[in-house]
């Protein structure tokens, strides 16, 4: 699988904003996110502040299909440079 870029997880997150089936915490945190990513030259952190708010908002709440669905493929996308960028990279 092809790692996404910049634009496409922009575009995905703009799709998802759209989408009338999320719930108003999971729009508020994309919209956050969509935010982010049109005006920081870190991206990445804004993606890897999505992965890591979505996954704090699931431990209470359950989340949408399409949102559950987006957050799968982002960490199989991105994990593995999450742990390089982020942890391991720094200890």
């Amino acid at each position: 699988m092809e790692k996404w870029t910049e634009k496409e997880v922009l575009s995905r997150v703009y799709t998802l904003v759209l989408d009338e089936t999320i719930s108003q915490g999971e729009r508020e945190i994309l919209l956050a996110t969509k935010r982010r990513l049109e005006t920081d030259k870190e991206n990445g952190r804004a993606i890897f502040g999505l992965e890591r708010d979505l996954s704090f908002y699931s431990v209470n709440r359950t989340l949408s299909k399409s949102v559950s669905e987006f957050l799968t493929l982002l960490m199989e996308q991105y994990a593995p440079s999450f742990a390089t960028s982020y942890g391991e990279a720094k200890n």
